[in-house]
């Protein structure tokens, strides 16, 4: 790179819609030094509600309308779109953008390129995890959000070991305080904020709710959208707690929201890492999570917060049960959540790596 010249940098994915790795992007975007980076999107989907977010209106953020199957003109459209925006670095995030994006960068002779992967559900079918594992041989750096995750990729997809570096993701503490403005009046909160999508599992959470004595209970509220908006309400109303469940849909006051939470559940099938888990231990919640992905390094088990079996009911139930009555524990964890997260996994730690990381790759100085 020319000592001087900004770094310009296209970050490739499906879309802007809600969801832990658009947040990450968005993050990235919006806290990368505008002196020396220049960032464009290419959301090969659609643009997303998440768009919006992005604080510079010179951000280019570009729509691709990819559809489902396979589209063999996407990466000529991608190398003119690249061509077009001077793009010196082209970042991919997870399996799609990265079949097409690497090949569209080749085709447009960009000189760098960066994949990184946030998480994804497991077994993939043999002639993706090929393809993947042919074309990771081509980019110029990659990594994992989670050891976890790493080690999934490598006895998964077979990807080589010393191929996929880690970077955690980061909270903004500005954003999400530990500070709360007090108690729910006696009545425990339960909360989560996520896609309602099957990976999700949130039946799961709703149905663990059911399983508590109704003078425990307290309410649950859910945030976000997604497919089986339908399906919760319904199992809600079947198990007769439909007047203790909140489906908010997606809200932009998830920091606020999450101060007012006694008690945070991720009951996710499979996880990279989560940012929502991040984010709900900054702001002050105690913290329960399924014990998938990366999760366990963020939450230390009755240190940090609580960690059940996959899909294991009982245990979610004994989980929520103690926080509920044990309000010193519940104390606890919370605090002990929140300065893990002070310590390791701020906002700066995070875009102080993704800038460094940026600058080795494309060897441009340090300023």
């Amino acid at each position: 790179m020319i000592a001087g010249k900004r770094l310009r940098v296209c970050h490739v994915v499906l879309s802007l819609h809600p969801g832990g790795l658009e947040n990450g992007v968005v993050n990235v975007v919006n806290g990368l030094e505008s002196e020396h980076f220049h960032s464009s999107i290419c959301a090969l989907q659609q643009r997303g509600e998440f768009a919006d977010r992005i604080r510079d209106p010179a951000v280019e953020i570009v729509e691709m309308g990819l559809r489902p199957g396979n589209d063999l003109r996407m990466p000529l459209r991608l190398a003119r779109l690249f061509r077009t925006l001077g793009t010196d670095l082209v970042h991919t995030r997870n399996a799609e953008s990265l079949f097409y994006g690497l090949l569209g960068a080749k085709l447009a002779g960009v000189r760098y390129v960066i994949h990184s992967e946030h998480g994804r559900t497991f077994p993939e079918k043999p002639h993706r995890a090929l393809v993947q594992r042919w074309l990771m041989r081509f980019v110029d750096y990659s990594f994992a959000v989670s050891a976890r995750l790493k080690e999934d990729l490598v006895r998964e997809i077979g990807v080589e070991r010393d191929r996929l570096d880690i970077i955690y993701n980061g909270v903004d503490l500005g954003k999400f305080s530990a500070e709360r403005a007090g108690s729910n009046a006696g009545e425990t909160l339960i909360g989560s904020v996520g896609r309602l999508e099957p990976v999700k599992n949130y039946p799961l959470l709703v149905r663990a709710l059911a399983e508590i004595p109704a003078p425990n209970r307290g309410r649950l509220v859910l945030v976000g959208e997604g497919s089986e908006r339908g399906k919760l309400e319904q199992l809600a109303r079947q198990l007769g707690v439909h007047a203790q469940v909140n489906l908010t849909g997606h809200r932009d006051d998830v920091p606020t929201l999450l101060q007012e939470m006694d008690i945070f559940v991720l009951p996710s099938l499979s996880e990279g890492m989560s940012n929502t888990l991040l984010e709900a231990m900054a702001a002050g919640a105690a913290v329960v999570a399924s014990d998938v992905g990366g999760n366990r390094e963020l939450v230390e088990h009755e240190v940090t917060g609580l960690l059940f079996e996959s899909n294991n009911l009982g245990q979610l139930v004994d989980a929520l049960t103690r926080l509920q009555t044990d309000i010193a524990l519940r104390h606890r964890l919370a605090r002990a959540a929140a300065d893990r997260v002070r310590q390791k996994f701020s906002m700066q730690a995070m875009l102080a790596r993704y800038e460094q990381m940026y600058r080795n790759v494309a060897g441009a100085p340090r300023p």
